[in-house]
């Protein structure tokens, strides 16, 4: 990993808060195969926040999973409509 990160922590920190329900993720392909397409290759390793600044630097592109596997039910009620989740903060760019 690079020395130098021009992503705060703190924003790496927000965007993990926003965006990461998961700890699984994939990186993609630095170079395509030979079909054109550029896949994502699944990491065994939890997200760390060194990789979070590091695709936020764009100096990789990483995918998140949106579905936390524990809690696909936690947002049903018993007659199973969906209810709505609490409003997350809103991310500082500054």
């Amino acid at each position: 990993m690079p020395d130098h990160f021009c992503v705060t922590r703190q924003t790496a920190e927000e965007f993990m808060k926003l965006f990461v329900n998961r700890l699984a993720y994939g990186i993609q392909r630095e170079k395509p195969l030979a079909d054109g397409t550029v896949p994502y290759i699944k990491q065994t390793r939890p997200l760390e926040m060194g990789v979070v600044r590091m695709h936020l630097n764009g100096d990789l592109t990483i995918n998140l999973y949106a579905i936390n596997p524990m809690g696909i039910e936690a947002g049903r009620s018993r007659r199973g409509s969906r209810t709505v989740a609490p409003r997350r903060p809103s991310l500082d760019l500054r």
